[in-house]
């Protein structure tokens, strides 16, 4: 386990892991095609979890603290998500907690997401991934997350952090460690 921490602390340096759950996507998010329409359109924050592997504890922000976990995230070397890119980095843009992307801002993005569609050809949800891989499915799919609030939203975005995180760190020993869900499994197909 300590030499699993170094080779990560290595190859990565301190590194952080988010996740923001929002209020419900409107229709226009869900149909918008380019990213200006994307961002334009992207629902309001409801709780960010961040994982910091300089304390290898969770902190959570709600809406009126985002400035704090941003500032968390920027003071890492690498920022890991799943989707982070293309969904939670345009919150946080549209919304005044940042002005640009990560990349823009000199940080090191390693979205999960991206990496895998790119090896495997086509987008999997991370019910699938934690599935196969962790043995356990998501504390709470993405559309039942509005009907909860409080402690109960921050436990379900952590459990996403937690799986994030843990998937990460298996692709950083070796890619080929994830097992993928194939185009059949249907449910397990990231349609967003």
């Amino acid at each position: 386990h300590r030499a699993n921490k170094r080779y990560l602390k290595e190859k990565f340096g301190h590194y952080t892991v988010y996740d923001i759950e929002t209020e419900q996507m409107s229709e226009t998010r869900l149909k918008a095609k380019s990213w200006q329409e994307k961002r334009k359109h992207s629902p309001k924050p409801r709780v960010m979890v961040v994982y910091s592997s300089k304390s290898d504890e969770y902190h959570s922000f709600y809406p009126e603290q985002m400035a704090t976990g941003v500032r968390l995230l920027l003071n890492s070397d690498t920022i890991v998500s799943y989707n982070g890119r293309d969904f939670d980095e345009n919150v946080l843009i549209r919304h005044g907690f940042m002005d640009k992307s990560f990349e823009g801002l000199g940080k090191r993005s390693f979205d999960l997401l991206k990496r895998l569609t790119k090896k495997h050809g086509y987008r999997a949800k991370l019910n699938g991934l934690a599935r196969l891989n962790l043995g356990e499915k998501k504390h709470t799919s993405g559309r039942k997350m509005s009907e909860i609030d409080g402690e109960k939203l921050v436990e379900a975005c952590k459990s996403d952090v937690r799986q994030t995180r843990i998937l990460f760190e298996m692709w950083a020993h070796n890619p080929n460690n994830i097992r993928y869900p194939n185009k059949r499994q249907r449910r397990y197909i990231y349609a967003g």
